[in-house]
């Protein structure tokens, strides 16, 4: 399991916005947040859902799946 601490900026494995920690629920669950334009989001998540985002210029580490796409 990924070690978190708050203030780091993390994103869901799966992809989705980049959020702050805020707030660690013991080893299973952390709080964060998130804007999309001006509105705040918050939500709880386990910590194996989630990854420190790729910094610029970094290829992602996880591709959506596009069918018609050329990879």
């Amino acid at each position: 399991m990924a070690q978190f601490n708050i203030g780091d900026v993390v994103q869901l494995k799966s992809g989705g916005p980049k959020m702050t920690v805020t707030h660690i629920r013991g080893a299973n669950s952390l709080d964060c947040t998130w804007f999309e334009g001006v509105k705040l989001h918050e939500g709880t998540f386990p910590p194996d859902a989630l990854r420190i985002p790729e910094k610029l210029g970094e290829p992602p580490t996880i591709r959506p799946f596009n069918p018609g796409g050329d990879y």
